[in-house]
């Protein structure tokens, strides 16, 4: 059958079809408010500031947050709050009190949530208060399972790695879903501990048994000569490969080659360099990386920028990478490169001084290998675009166009207030500013993308929030909000194992509305047929999956078997009465 015919006679079908699905792909619950009893305290204690900076929540939809609480406005104490399921709170662990299975009078005196894996397992960093603490043991790591009591995984001075060597001062910390052990990134001390071997990436069980995985010092073979590795930054993936910014030292090694980025394996051996200071930047002659910056990993690869140096003085730039262990390392995009969607003769600016906070979080990559990243352009202007080795770079949106909202006329101002976070199937959030075309107040907010490459509202300033329940409302109207970020000066990235935004499109979130805060959860549908990408269902949407059919385009596979084909029109009419 030919494809116009076989398009009258989806025509002829969709006539006569009752379309009964509508709805917004949002829905919204709170997990905790300023409102709310505290569990774990004392009743007079409530919520006091929830911090944006440590929020995160598991593949099953628990939350697990950091938060203060205070007693009549004073007397403040930070804890750790989680979901043992979805809506149910408990607390974990909190300041100012008998620190468990510590000498008595030894208290927490500062708190912070480290990461939380996709299983639902939290590392806890912990600062100790009290007699027999000193500065060269106060410092522990807690992890902590839903439902479980947290558990002491390690303390400074009193937890040894094989040699014996004193662990002091953790820079990182993640669980491994995959190998049921958390991988820590932290300081040595002890005998033999020297400035140039004073740091290691290593291991430890639930049994308490430790190894070395890499450590500085260690012979770098992978440079073809006695060189030795000084561990700039390590990173984790999934399954405990580490991706690394190493700098090298031994004889005949200056700086022109003397950092790199490298992938090691989970366990001990040699690793693999990916890019290399002095090594030719692909894509562009005469160029060579220069210096490398933070970057986002997933078990797919590593995203990252690289400054760019040349022969010439003056002659110099940035770009943006990508890696992985089939590609080998990609150049998406270099600092002049013209702006995929933007203004004709706009180009990327990297370098950008108004891009100095995203040197730190500028990019996300996904288990597929798609990356999200943010950039200044030279006009001024800034915007989110995605890149995937079979498409290319795609704008997600750019300053001046049209922000959805749920009411009003806005368009993106600023697209850059947050890092960018993309999940294993595509979704997308963001946070922005906008502003009405009329001249109305900026307004913030997040926004998501949709599956026919829309985007809709997440939660926007000017909504209102049920903070109450369904069957007794109390409603809230929000003055800002926050999706989960670090500081610029913060050279620890995000644990690859932690997120805001989970595979089934759910988002955790903070918000204030005019008399206190929360953290709330979104839940952003992977709506299959809304096809126009307008965040609802309606006949248009029809409409679009017809255009979708007649140019083969993505949107048009319903049924998920990867082809576009008249059986997808069943799978779209019954994607679309199944609602969102």
């Amino acid at each position: 059958m030919s494809m116009a015919r076989q398009y009258l006679v989806l025509l002829g079908f969709a006539a006569g079809l009752a379309f009964s699905a509508s709805g917004q792909s949002v829905s919204i619950r709170p997990v905790a408010t300023t409102l709310d009893e505290v569990p774990g305290v004392p009743p007079s204690r409530d919520f006091y500031l929830f911090h944006s900076s440590g929020v995160y929540i598991d593949e099953y939809g628990r939350v697990v947050f950091s938060a203060r609480t205070s007693e009549n406005n004073s007397s403040f104490e930070t804890g750790i709050w989680a979901e043992t399921s979805p809506g149910s709170l408990e607390n974990t662990l909190i300041a100012g009190v008998q620190v468990p299975g510590q000498d008595p009078g030894v208290t927490f005196s500062s708190l912070s949530l480290s990461g939380l894996s996709g299983e639902g397992v939290a590392i806890l960093d912990g600062s100790l208060n009290g007699p027999g603490v000193s500065s060269s043991n106060n410092e522990t790591l807690w992890i902590y399972e839903a439902g479980s009591a947290a558990q002491l995984l390690v303390r400074e001075g009193q937890t040894q790695l094989p040699g014996p060597i004193d662990v002091s001062s953790f820079s990182f910390a993640s669980y491994s879903d995959d190998q049921s052990r958390t991988v820590i990134h932290s300081d040595l001390s002890g005998p033999g501990v020297t400035i140039d071997n004073a740091a290691a990436r290593w291991a430890i069980d639930s049994g308490g048994q430790a190894e070395i995985l890499t450590r500085n010092s260690d012979p770098a073979p992978e440079f073809g000569v006695d060189a030795f590795y000084s561990f700039a930054h390590v990173t984790p993936t999934a399954g405990a490969d580490a991706y690394a910014i190493v700098r090298v030292y031994g004889d005949g090694i200056d700086r022109s080659q003397n950092e790199a980025v490298m992938l090691f394996p989970a366990n001990q051996g040699p690793g693999t360099i990916v890019a290399r200071r002095g090594d030719p930047v692909p894509g562009h002659p005469g160029m060579v990386h220069d210096d490398f910056f933070e970057f986002t990993i997933a078990e797919s690869g590593a995203a990252f920028l690289s400054v760019f140096a040349s022969g010439s003085p003056g002659v110099s730039g940035y770009g943006l990478l990508c890696a992985n262990p089939v590609d080998g390392l990609t150049l998406i995009a270099a600092t002049g490169d013209p702006v995929v969607g933007g203004a004709p003769g706009d180009t990327y600016a990297f370098e950008n001084d108004t891009n100095i906070e995203l040197y730190y979080r500028l990019v996300d990559i996904s288990e597929d290998g798609t990356v999200v990243f943010a950039s200044s352009t030279g006009s001024g202007s800034n915007g989110l675009w995605l890149y995937h080795a079979n498409t290319g770079i795609q704008s997600i949106a750019i300053a001046g166009d049209v922000a959805p909202t749920p009411g009003g006329s806005y368009v993106f101002t600023d697209l850059q207030t947050a890092s960018p976070i993309i999940n294993s199937v595509g979704q997308i959030v963001f946070h922005a500013e906008a502003v009405e075309t009329s001249g109305a107040p900026t307004i913030n907010g997040v926004w998501a993308t949709t599956p026919g490459g829309g985007l809709v509202p997440v939660l926007v300033s000017g909504q209102t929030v049920n903070v109450g329940t369904p069957g007794s409302p109390i409603l809230k109207q929000v003055t800002s909000v926050s999706l989960q970020q670090g500081s610029p000066n913060d050279r620890d990235e995000k644990s690859p194992f932690s997120s805001v935004l989970n595979s089934s499109g759910e988002v955790v979130l903070t918000a204030e509305f005019t008399d206190g805060a929360g953290v709330f959860v979104a839940h952003i549908s992977h709506c299959q047929a809304d096809t126009n990408g307008d965040g609802m269902l309606s006949p248009a949407d029809f409409s679009a999956w017809v255009s979708a059919f007649n140019t083969m385009s993505p949107q048009c596979d319903q049924n998920g078997d990867g082809a576009c084909a008249p059986a997808d029109f069943s799978a779209w009419v019954a994607n679309y009465n199944a609602g969102c």
